[in-house]
């Protein structure tokens, strides 16, 4: 997030009491950023809809689905998604089929 959209997303939060700017006690030029009791209440609820949505869209699945898929995505998150790329001169790097695990399909094209 750029320094002009923190300032934005923190001044919205602080006028609607969800956190607040506090002064550093070890840098007198810095400002905390703490969360209010209505902001941790919000957060608390926030994540009790996110934990139910998930529950409710891996319900689908077979348990060994569920799993593996689950698996893949915090693999995704620990490893791969966990610090971002600087982007090339070139544009975003892509990822080959056989990379995104669709394999080669009849005459060399992508299948599944």
């Amino acid at each position: 997030m750029d320094k002009t959209t923190m300032v934005v997303t923190v001044d919205a939060l602080e006028k609607v009491g969800l956190a607040e700017r506090r002064p550093s006690s070890t840098d007198r030029r810095a400002r905390i950023i703490a969360v209010t009791e209505e902001g941790a209440r919000v957060a608390g609820r926030s994540q009790e809809i996110v934990d139910r949505v998930h529950r409710e869209a891996l319900a689908g699945l077979p348990e060994g689905d569920r799993e593996a898929l689950l698996r893949a995505l915090n693999r995704l998150v620990g490893d791969a998604l966990a610090a971002p790329r600087r982007p090339s001169p070139a544009g975003p790097p892509r990822a080959s089929a056989q990379e995104v695990g669709l394999g080669a399909g009849p005459e060399g094209r992508p299948g599944k």
